[in-house]
């Protein structure tokens, strides 16, 4: 008879193989994104992505994560929920340029039917990660009456954390939101 312990990783093999079945469309180490689960708010509580070693060459498979509404129905204990939380997250962390309008344009989000407070809390972060380049995406999402309220109130941290980060962006940041006031 088979022990509990040979059991169980048969079990919990046979747990991954299905996850990852589903999935295969991602490699590594982009599949590990969907396995890691809800992680808490903030970028000092943030899993330290660097390990897994992520390059500029896997931004094009964490875009296409990023954005992925396969996993949107899943029940928040399902890890693959999550995934594109991490993609977003690990995108900054490469300082992804090429994902500035992708990331820019999920301030949408925030104004949907749920709300997504996770892009209001994480982008702005997220995107001041990347660095001054996102300024003129940002800007341009805070000017556009055609946005939503939310995800321009995003947009408008973004430009608050850029300036806080990078002090030569707070003059242009505090011109953007004079003349959203205007």
């Amino acid at each position: 008879t088979p022990s509990c312990a040979g059991l169980a990783l048969v079990l919990a093999t046979s747990q991954v193989y299905a996850m990852t079945s589903e999935n295969s469309s991602y490699s590594e180490p982009v599949a590990t994104l969907l396995t890691l689960g809800r992680r808490p708010r903030g970028p000092e509580q943030w899993v330290e992505y660097q390990r897994y070693g992520f390059t500029l060459e896997h931004v094009p498979d964490l875009m296409r994560l990023a954005v992925d509404t396969q996993f949107d129905e899943y029940e928040d204990t399902r890890p693959e929920l999550w995934a594109l939380l991490h993609a977003w997250r690990v995108l900054g962390h490469l300082r992804a340029e090429a994902a500035i309008p992708l990331l820019v344009s999920l301030f949408d989000r925030a104004d949907t039917e749920y709300g997504d407070e996770w892009a209001m809390e994480e982008l702005p972060h997220i995107l001041a990660m990347i660095g001054p380049a996102v300024f003129p995406a940002a800007e341009a999402y805070v000017l556009s009456a055609a946005k939503g309220l939310w995800g321009r109130s995003a947009a408008c941290a973004t430009l608050s954390v850029l300036a806080e980060s990078f002090p030569e962006t707070r003059d242009a940041a505090v011109q953007s939101l004079i003349a959203l006031l205007s």
